[in-house]
């Protein structure tokens, strides 16, 4: 019988999700351009206005987010688009133009993407927004895997997890072997282990 596979160095512990409490994020300092995708796989979204965007980055014109819109699901993509589809209250995975395939991506659902990022955009941001503005627009959810595409190549892969030897939450990126930890304020929490 063969032995389990871990993919996290031996000082990490792989948790089932973290969790932001609306205080904590992460800078993945990758700046998108119109051949980067992203995946997101979430739960317990707080609902805190109208409409929000709780993934990504954008400029005043331009957008690559993740987002909801009046009990809707939305994205944007060199612009903001409210779709017809109610906003998961489930477990949901959302998809942007993921190994380039010029889609946003929910379920069944399929939204062509027609036109390309038409300016340079700020770091793409986990559990916030991060805008021209100062302060990160940050949410509370919870996030079981994250990932960065460019082209066809797969250039950040979140595990979520926490340092042994000091319990800090995090995400691991197996791609570079780096431990990304909170941004923001407070503490991210954890799921159980896996």
């Amino acid at each position: 019988m063969g032995t389990k596979k871990t993919i996290l160095p031996n000082e990490y512990q792989q948790a089932e999700y973290i969790e932001s409490t609306g205080e904590q994020y992460i800078n993945t300092l990758i700046v998108p351009s119109s051949y980067t995708g992203m995946k997101l796989e979430f739960s317990n979204l707080s609902r805190l206005s109208s409409s929000f965007n709780f993934c990504g980055c954008r400029t005043t014109d331009n957008r690559f987010v993740f987002g909801y819109g009046n009990g809707k699901t939305a994205y944007g993509y060199n612009g903001s688009y409210i779709t017809d589809i109610a906003f998961p209250q489930e477990k949901a995975t959302f998809s942007l133009n993921y190994f380039n395939d010029r889609y946003f991506v929910y379920k069944n659902y399929f939204f062509s993407l027609d036109r390309s990022l038409n300016e340079k955009l700020p770091e793409i941001y986990l559990f916030a927004q991060k805008s021209s503005a100062s302060t990160p627009q940050k949410l509370s959810y919870k996030c079981y895997s994250f990932e960065i595409t460019e082209n066809e190549k797969l250039v950040l892969k979140f595990i979520p997890c926490y340092r042994k030897a000091d319990g800090v939450i995090g995400m691991f990126d197996v791609v570079s072997r780096n431990f990304f930890v909170n941004s923001g304020t407070g503490t991210f929490l954890k799921g159980e282990d896996v």
